[in-house]
Order: C-alpha cells, then structure tokens, then sequence
C-alpha cells in the first residue's frame, strides 16, 4: 500500500521527541496477522495495529487480559466463556470510519474466516492461513456461540488445556466485522489484509514495500494513549547498516545486531542493549523420509560431529543456551538430568560405520535466507556445520533461495538438511513439541517430517491433563522420545539481543522474540 507520502526515515527533529525510528531486516510478508507466521510481520501487524482477545504481560509469558476482561474454562475443558471488554474502539483509516465499539460479532467473524469455509472471506488472501492450520485449530474449534454482545462460547472437539494460553496468539488476532461488511459491499475485501484495521495502540499511515512503514498513534487506545506518537519501521536489510543508523542516530532501535557488536557499540557510541533469555530453538531440520538419514545411527552421527560450542562463540558470541534439549530451561517437562549426545566426531565415524558408510556421503544443507530471533546467521552456521562434518567424511553442499520458497519447498519435502529456527508463542511446551514434532504437523512446521505414534500419544495425552506436575512428566517422556530417535539437531537456544539509542526507555523484549513498543518512553533529546 502506498498512499503517495513519502516516509522520512531519518533522525526525526529534536522537538519531535515522539518518534521513534525501528530498523528492521526485510519487509512484512503482509499486515495482516491470519496470513502470515513470521516473526517480522507479526512485528509489524499484530504487535502494533490489532489486539487478542488475551494477552502476555510485557515482557513476560503471564496471561493477562485483553479484548476479554475474564473467562471460564468448563470442568471438562470443552467450553471457554469469553466476557468482552466493553467501550473498545477499532482504528479507522482513510476509507473506513466505525460507527461502533468491539463486540462479540468480531471475535466471531474472526474466527469464522478462517473456521468455516463458507465463510465469505475465508478465500480472501489466498485463503491460506498457516499458523492456524500449524496449531490444528479447525480440528479443535468446533464452533463459537454468541451468547449476547459481550459473552462468547467457544466449543472444542477435544479438550485441550492449552486453548485460553493460544488465545494470546498472533494469528488470533481481533478483526473488525463491521469493517469486513463494508469492504464486502465495495467489492474490495482483499483491503481487509491490504489496510488493515484493529484496536490496537498504534494504526497504519503508510507502508512502501522495501522502505518503510509508518503508524500513528492511537489517540483511544483503551490501556491509554501511547508514549510515542509515531513509529516508523525502516527496512534495512543488512544488519551493519542497521548498526550505523543507530549509531548515527537515523535509527532509534535495531532487530537482529550482529552479537559481535554488542561490546563495541556500548562502550564506543554510548548506546544500550537488551538481552533476554529467548523462548526459541534454533535447529538444523534432518529430513527423515531421505534414504540416508531414515538410521538413527546417521542422525545421531550428524549431531555428534558438530562443535556446537564453537557455533555458540563464532555465531552468538556465547549469546546462546547449548543444551540440546528442545524445550527450553523455563518450560513445563524441561529434565536437566535428561542425558544428549556430545560433540564426539570419533564416536560419529564408528556410528556411520556401523550405519554401512565408513566413507561418509554427500548431502545438502538448505540455508534460510534470514535472519532471526532464534540464529542471528544461518549461513555462518551452516558454513561452521559443513566444515565438522566433512571431518567424518560427510559431504555437505549449501543451497538457498528466496524466503517464500525456502519455506514452500520444506514443507514440501523438497531438500535434504536445513537451518531452521522456532521461537514460541504462548509460553506452553505444547506450542514447541505438536508444532516441530507430531505427525500432524508434516507438510506444515514438522520440517523433519518426524513420525512417531508413541510421541504422538504422549503429546495428545499431555493436552488432556489438567494437572501441571501430570504435564510435566508427559512433556519430559516425550522429550526422552526425541533424544532416543535424534529426529534433527539442536543448535541452541539463542538469547535476544537489541541495540537502541540512551533516549529509549523501559523497553522490555518479549521472551517469544517479538518487538513492542507499548510502554516504551523516549527521553527529550539532547
């Protein structure tokens, strides 16, 4: 969308000391949260423009209320009563003003997109909606009922103890039904992703493709008005350029240092740092449906023979969690005592050996174009990864392609290894075991296409437990499943980092790697 402004991305007058300036990597795959599941654009949509229906308290995995002020879970964790916040208003934009508050007909109509095929948007955009098919939550969502304008019942097909923790997902995120029907009645609903509207703190001004994006503030935002009156989001792609527009001041906070330039930019350019341990894994996906890697023993050789702590150092600058372990230390089932294999290349060979390939093989590892929260360069990883195992006779070759592509061809079968990360979005173990591990995930975020009905029982049954030392114990065995069948290779789990300008203040990274900036303050500028 671009509406003929020009967006100034440079450092913004002094007297304006309510701007503040976001570097980011790439551009949002779009603004509108049901159709995407990245980090980047959740960055850039639900974070900024729209609201859930619950929430995480700033800077922590505590669920707090949101567009619903309260909620009842049935005893048979069946039914969830939703009770709306009244006297919520939805943003407006240059083609649409509301003419009335949030009400029980949003939640429903934004479910019913992506729920009911019938649904006269359900097609719009492509209608692909894959952190929703990623959660399974068509299987899980029955059906909702409106009870009266500010009462919904959600009714599910199976119980499930972690649905009131989704609610505070991204892809969940409250659309306006009022904008919907007009969209419809002009025969434009494609605008409703386009020219998104929410309730959030902050609306859409202006957004060119590659450069920029600009919010307002919004003035009735129902936790108050926001500190900062306009945020701009200034797409740069290289993570050094980013460094020098903050370190210049045309930036006031950058996504994705390099974390080599953490000591540096601190002492020499008088800047501030965030870092916080991260709800994330980043992994190297092994596909195993490929003849060579359907052996444990291969599996299990291609982890041992990787040096992970000199990836730690060379990649993270020890910014990074090496534990091998897919969950990470705060998370419910997490066992310290639980026993991974070591960086052992000998021990590799004699396992390849007796997998029939004491001269090794070739394979190709498929390198996300990207950056992310979970692996601040993939490349260099992969680089790091190539050179360990050509030690025990494994040849490995690199290939990429665009982002877009990357991701359609993993989840089609279509490569070998690859760097992969996940970082989680409700703070349940469920939401990184079901996604990255069950069955039901393959050809979605079960880029490993890993198969297993025993770790697919314990994660079904963990789902249908209430009691959270029971959960605990179901997570930890099906972590045990995990190191016993080697179905990829951890590479740790990334602390995140941000460099920002001394003005930015109470800044509070969330531990699922997004970026917020309700609640941040900018100091007057000197």
């Amino acid at each position: 969308m671009n509406s003929g402004k020009n967006i100034d991305d440079k450092r913004v007058t002094a007297t304006n000391d309510k701007t503040l300036v976001f570097c980011i990597g790439r551009s949002p795959r779009a603004l509108s949260p049901a159709i995407v599941a990245d980090g980047t654009s959740y960055n850039s949509s639900s974070r900024v423009i729209f609201n859930r229906l619950v929430e995480n308290e700033r800077g922590s995995t505590k669920l707090i209320p949101a567009l619903a002020e309260s909620w009842e879970v049935s005893e048979d964790s069946l039914e969830v009563t939703l009770h709306l916040r009244k006297g919520v208003t939805f943003n407006d934009n240059d083609i649409f003003t509301p003419t009335r508050e949030f009400n029980a007909d949003d939640v429903i109509f934004t479910f019913s997109r992506m729920l009911d095929k019938d649904n006269p948007y359900n097609k719009v955009g492509g209608g692909n909606y894959p952190y929703w098919n990623i959660m399974g939550f068509s299987s899980l969502v029955n059906h909702l009922e409106k009870v009266d304008d500010y009462t919904v019942k959600v009714y599910l097909n199976q119980p499930n103890v972690t649905f009131v923790s989704d609610l505070a997902m991204d892809v969940l995120s409250i659309y306006s039904k009022e904008y919907a029907d007009f969209l419809l009645s002009e025969g434009k609903p494609e605008l409703i992703d386009q020219k998104p509207i929410g309730t959030g703190p902050w609306k859409l001004d202006t957004y060119i493709k590659d450069t920029a994006i600009r919010y307002t503030v919004n003035p009735n935002y129902f936790r108050g008005q926001a500190d900062i009156g306009t945020l701009i989001y200034s797409i740069t792609p290289d993570p050094t350029s980013r460094l020098a527009k903050v370190i210049t001041g045309q930036c006031d906070f950058m996504e994705a240092p390099n974390s080599i330039d953490q000591a540096t930019v601190i002492d020499k350019y008088n800047l501030k740092t965030s870092l916080q341990t991260g709800l994330n894994v980043a992994y190297l996906a092994l596909n195993n449906d490929l003849e060579v890697l359907k052996d444990v023993r291969v599996r299990r050789a291609l982890d041992m023979a990787i040096d992970k702590e000199a990836i730690a150092k060379l990649v993270y600058n020890d910014q990074v969690v090496v534990d091998g372990h897919v969950l990470t230390s705060t998370m419910l089932g997490y066992d310290p005592d639980l026993k991974v294999a070591k960086y052992d290349p000998e021990e590799a060979k004699k396992l390849l050996a007796q997998a029939g390939y004491p001269n090794g093989f070739s394979i190709k590892i498929f390198v996300q174009p990207v950056s992310r929260s979970s692996n601040p360069n993939p490349r260099r990883t992969a680089e790091l990864i190539q050179q360990d195992w050509k030690k025990i006779g494994v040849e490995a070759t690199l290939e990429t392609t665009e982002y877009n592509e990357f991701i359609k061809q993993t989840r089609a079968g279509n490569f070998e290894t690859g760097t992969y990360g996940w970082s989680g979005d409700n703070g349940d173990s469920d939401n990184f075991l079901t996604p990255l591990l069950s069955s039901g995930s393959i050809g979605k975020s079960n880029y490993s296409r890993f198969n297993n009905s025993e770790f697919d029982r314990l994660v079904e049954l963990a789902r249908t437990t209430a009691d959270t030392d029971e959960r605990a114990k179901i997570y930890a065995q099906a972590e045990r499943v995990f190191v016993e069948n080697q179905p990829f290779i951890v590479i740790g789990h990334s602390m995140l980092l941000a460099i920002m300008r001394p003005e930015v203040l109470d800044y509070k990274y969330t531990p699922f790697g997004f970026v917020e900036f309700y609640g941040v303050k900018l100091a007057d500028r000197n």
